[in-house]
């Protein structure tokens, strides 16, 4: 099982965490570990591929809603470049932010967050950043 630091099981396939209640296969191998995939293109590359490479029968791979667990949280790493409105050298501004699982949105929650962080810094320019999950 791959997951991430926090305790957010991932697919084996593009590493992108599972989101609650998603679609998810997973097939336990001979030695016991178990492989998830997203419902969808993960899952449907890694079976077809490995139904041919070693003769996996469809019976041998379980479907289930995934369950995310209690007080799981996103978090993102960012880099945003304030521009001051009244001149000066621009610098960088790093570092990091972390959100309820359950938020709507955490993407646009993050953009929100950047953009009222410049203003609140008085960058002449509200959308120079760049942010990702990790």
């Amino acid at each position: 099982m791959t997951a991430n630091k926090d305790g957010i099981r991932l697919c084996d396939h593009c590493k992108k965490p599972f989101d609650d209640g998603q679609i998810v296969y997973g097939y336990k191998m001979n030695s016991g570990n178990a492989l998830y995939f997203c419902h969808g293109v993960c899952a449907g590359a890694w079976l077809s591929g490995t139904f041919n490479r070693y003769d996996i029968k469809p019976s041998m791979v379980t479907t289930h809603k995934y369950k995310r667990p209690a007080g799981a949280k996103i978090n993102y790493a960012f880099t945003a470049w304030v521009h001051p409105k009244n001149g000066g050298d621009d610098y960088s501004v790093q570092g990091s932010m972390t959100l309820p699982i359950e938020t709507e949105n955490p993407d646009e929650v993050v953009k929100a967050e950047m953009q009222k962080m410049l203003k609140k810094k008085r960058s002449a320019i509200l959308d120079d950043f760049s942010f990702r999950r990790v």
